[in-house]
């Protein structure tokens, strides 16, 4: 095996002293794994950044907005689903009334307004109102 000349691995990150590593396989190793460490002349300990970190937190972003637009999908849904039930619901009861049935009273009347009017005054106000 070679005698081979010690690689700089770059400056210190808390003292900027110069970090030497030897030899270069050493350094090939290390280099893209944030788990291994190593230490300066100094004493500090110094270790390579994820290579993947960049990766993962463009993954991890693009996962959270994958989630909220599924939670925006499912609002969608059931917004939809509560416009067809009030549709539904509308639908139902101007049949009810078309048919000569009190939507207060639930009772059959020949001459629904005349009943609405003075029965349920109020009701015909609302509904002009509205």
């Amino acid at each position: 095996m070679q005698d081979e000349k010690p690689m700089s691995a770059g400056k210190c990150c808390v003292c900027g002293c110069r970090v030497w590593l030897t030899p270069s396989h050493y350094y090939a190793a290390m280099e893209g794994r944030s788990k291994i460490t190593f230490h300066c002349g100094y004493g500090h300990a110094q270790h390579f950044t994820d290579e993947d970190d960049e990766i993962v937190k463009i993954r991890r972003e693009r996962d959270r907005y994958l989630q909220q637009l599924a939670q925006k999908d499912d609002r969608i849904a059931d917004l939809v689903k509560e416009t067809d039930a009030l549709k539904a619901d509308a639908a139902r009861m101007k049949r009810r009334v078309s048919a000569g049935v009190c939507p207060c009273c639930n009772r059959t009347f020949r001459q629904l307004t005349a009943h609405m009017k003075s029965q349920h005054p109020l009701y015909v106000r609302l509904g002009k109102a509205a």
